[in-house]
């Protein structure tokens, strides 16, 4: 029976080990909006975001005037890069902004791209490869859009304050074991070993899965 505890309390150490290891980094690097917001950043650099940044944007832009659509790729061409220059940084950070408070808020808004203020930037890039194109630009163009619509990213608030939740049980559990195994084990050595044994299974545990579990935001801020 002593030994059936022993086994047990070690087991449910490695996986309450697992679960306070994935909570605390979710409450850490997700639900808070400094370091999401500041890994969004950094997404956005991975080779194809940019890409992805600006073809969306001339898709905004081309569906609210439709007449520009002769002028997509270009324009493609034109967002992808402006957004990675300095003076489009505020843009980028209202954009993770925006995408924290929908997936790890749960506002359900839209996220919006107010091109207002970076009139001149794209006007003049656009001069520099044909005055007559940039010419051809509305006014309304630089005004706010839709970058995704309410209900187009994931609503991810619910799994995260679960597993926040979950990952501080975790902590007091985990707590809990190690006593229990201290108070079970008469030799010292060997509770250390049994503990040990059971934090690094733990720990190994939410090495192999933290990939996924980054996953839930919808694949990258």
């Amino acid at each position: 029976m002593r030994r059936s505890i022993i086994v047990l309390a070690a087991t449910v150490l490695a996986g309450s080990t697992f679960a306070a290891s994935v909570g605390l980094w979710v409450g850490a690097e997700i639900a808070d909006e400094d370091a999401f917001v500041a890994s969004s950043l950094e997404s956005f650099a991975v080779e194809g975001s940019y890409e992805a940044i600006g073809a969306s944007m001339a898709a905004k832009v081309i569906d609210a005037y439709p007449s520009l659509g002769l002028l997509q790729a270009t324009l493609e061409t034109l967002f992808t890069a402006l957004v990675a220059t300095e003076p489009f940084e505020p843009l980028l950070v209202d954009v993770a902004t925006q995408v924290y408070e929908v997936a790890v808020d749960g506002s359900g808004n839209p996220v919006l791209v107010d091109l207002a203020e970076y009139r001149d930037v794209v006007l003049e890039s656009l001069a520099a490869i044909s005055p007559d194109l940039a010419a051809r630009v509305p006014a309304g163009v630089f005004t706010s859009f839709e970058l995704f619509a309410s209900g187009e990213l994931p609503d991810a608030s619910l799994r995260i304050d679960v597993m926040t939740t979950v990952g501080w049980i975790g902590v007091v559990v985990a707590m809990a074991m190690v006593v229990l195994l201290v108070l079970f084990l008469r030799s010292g050595r060997l509770a250390l070993g049994s503990i040990g044994t059971a934090l690094l299974i733990g720990c190994l545990l939410y090495t192999s899965d933290a990939a996924d579990d980054t996953q839930f935001v919808g694949g990258g801020g």
